[in-house]
């Protein structure tokens, strides 16, 4: 891939060598790829929030805060990039009362356990949606049919 623009996150990396896996920098001298940070660093600490705040650069990625995360801004961070990323039918959640379903962004398939103590992926986006679509989630949740937002991984572009 070298010398040709990449079209997706994807094509920085090989079948054998994907981009998640190399090196990403180092703290204390210790290197880290983006695998560890993931899945050995961050999701670890139990907190599905930070399926808001850890994204790859694609389209259907929650968008990057354009700030950085600071410590005693953490949760309102959090709150904020929820939020924004479940508000976008695009990529977060899209609801069709008619049709009594609810499509959820893939991350929400790809880490269903993640969000288990929260209640499960259904539960856990209720809290973060505008009061009538949470209590019509609630009111509803046993009987809608959950799917899953199709994935692009494209790179994103900067809005």
């Amino acid at each position: 891939m070298k010398g040709r623009p990449a079209h997706s996150i994807r094509d920085l990396g090989s079948l054998l060598f994907p981009v998640w896996k190399d090196p990403a920098g180092s703290v204390d001298g210790k290197t880290f790829t983006l695998h560890q940070i993931e899945h050995e660093i961050l999701r670890p600490l139990g907190d599905p929030r930070i399926h808001a705040a850890i994204v790859c650069a694609s389209t259907s990625c929650p968008s990057l805060l354009r700030e950085p995360w600071r410590p005693e801004l953490l949760e309102a961070q959090f709150e904020r990039a929820l939020r924004a990323w479940l508000a976008d039918p695009n990529k977060g959640v899209a609801i069709d009362r008619a049709a009594r379903s609810v499509h959820l962004s893939s991350i929400f398939r790809w880490f269903e356990e993640d969000f288990d103590s929260a209640g499960g992926p259904l539960r856990f986006v209720a809290r973060y949606l505008p009061e009538a679509d949470a209590s019509w989630i609630d009111a509803n949740a046993g009987s809608v049919e959950v799917g899953y937002l199709e994935y692009d991984w494209s790179l994103n572009r900067y809005r």
